[in-house]
């Protein structure tokens, strides 16, 4: 949503306007290379047309066993970090056209798992899973069978990095990586400023989206709606978070008033699972409705002078890595919004099939990436860093986990 996802040159893909936190904005970025070693080890070498092509069918790339692990959005009325499990995302609702909304103001979050949480930006996707499989009474996740965790921004990244071309480079860039178990990669999101003044960017899309959805019942306070799901991605097996900014309307049960849950911020979990409750390191309340993957909605805004080069082939990679089948974007004149168009991304089959092979040059890459990090070991701390177009290797001079160890022994094998 908002400006981060419609400019192709910038690198993120979260960016609500929130009000109500404390923290300002940062006011300078932090260097590329901070905490580094002064020289780089290997460069990453990008797949070349010719990798893609040989013996393989470039549209033969699917995504195939999509799983919901669970969900979460954050609460910023409390001290201690807080979320909410399993949440939901803001609901959509069909509001009368034209109408009018300022442009938006306020802190805005590039990184809102960064803000909460520091360098420990996994922790919350690793504890939201474990608690919500407890609590619903299913088995233990396969931890170790996993190849890589993380955020949709970080697979942005690396395929923008994949089929980035001399005329149109790829912007600079660092992830964090760090092994758990004998393959599982670990990226940690890591951007030059977690926030910014909304004011930067002359944008409409908060307000906009603040006039086409409302709380779902027991979110009202929440913010910042995050879902972790897991997939095959033609053999590689993925937990992926990414931010949700609407889902469809559903059937909703009342739900507890989210003033009356923050008053006993164990209550949710107590009540499920003590067992839940003592896994992991933030508060949890237990609220909000478990949303279908068929409901999810990305929303997007665009002027009526540049609507119709709206660019899908820009679009489409952020959809489909976390398999969001709508898109909704709002059409403005000066924020006087004027229409709604309203897109499943399936309905784009010639843009699917065009970016099969920049999502072939993606699964190679991590593949690279994965070996890499593997050869660094368990006490290995490595950082990728792209910079002036070439992806490098450079170790890290702190041994700090991203990850507590409790959490890291979930990806050793047993027995």
């Amino acid at each position: 949503m908002s400006y981060y996802d419609l400019n192709p040159r910038r690198q993120n893909s979260f960016g609500r306007t929130l009000a109500g936190f404390a923290s300002p904005t940062q006011a300078t970025g932090r260097d590329l290379l901070e905490g580094l070693s002064e020289k780089p080890g290997a460069k990453v070498a990008k797949p070349t047309v010719d990798v893609i092509k040989q013996g393989v069918d470039p549209e033969s790339l699917s995504v195939t066993g999509l799983e919901y692990l669970g969900s979460y959005s954050w609460l910023d009325s409390t001290k201690e970090p807080t979320i909410i499990v399993p949440a939901s995302p803001p609901v959509w609702k069909e509001v009368r056209l034209p109408f009018q909304v300022p442009v938006d103001t306020g802190v805005q979050f590039i990184d809102l798992n960064a803000h909460q949480f520091g360098s420990r930006i996994l922790l919350p996707l690793l504890q939201v899973v474990e608690h919500t499989r407890i609590v619903n009474d299913k088995p233990e996740f396969d931890w170790p069978s996993v190849d890589l965790v993380t955020d949709r921004n970080g697979l942005r990244k690396l395929l923008r990095w994949a089929i980035a071309t001399a005329a149109d480079p790829p912007r600079d860039f660092r992830i964090d990586t760090q092994l758990a178990g004998e393959k599982t990669v670990l990226f940690n999101r890591w951007e030059e400023r977690n926030s910014e003044d909304a004011s930067e960017r002359r944008s409409y899309a908060q307000g906009f989206s603040n006039r086409t959805t409302e709380p779902a019942p027991g979110c009202r306070g929440a913010t910042g709606h995050h879902r972790i799901v897991s997939y095959n991605f033609s053999g590689l097996k993925i937990v992926l978070r990414y931010s949700v900014d609407a889902c469809l309307p559903l059937e909703f049960g009342d739900g507890d008033e989210l003033a009356d849950l923050v008053s006993n911020l164990k209550l949710g979990s107590a009540n499920k699972s003590d067992r839940a409750s003592d896994f992991g390191e933030l508060n949890i309340i237990t609220a909000g409705s478990e949303i279908p993957q068929s409901s999810i909605i990305e929303i997007k805004t665009r002027s009526e002078r540049s609507v119709a080069n709206f660019d899908w082939a820009e679009a489409y990679p952020q959809l489909y890595l976390s398999q969001t089948p709508l898109l909704y974007l709002g059409i403005h004149n000066r924020g006087r919004f004027t229409a709604v168009s309203k897109d499943r991304v399936d309905n784009y089959i010639q843009v699917a099939r065009e970016a099969q092979p920049g999502f072939r040059k993606l699964k190679q890459a991590l593949e690279a990436i994965q070996t890499l990090v593997k050869e660094y070991g368990l006490g290995g701390r490595v950082s990728l860093v792209c910079k002036d177009g070439e992806l490098r290797v450079y170790e890290r001079r702190s041994s700090d986990s991203c990850l507590p160890d409790k959490f890291l022994a979930l990806f050793e094998r047993s027995g």
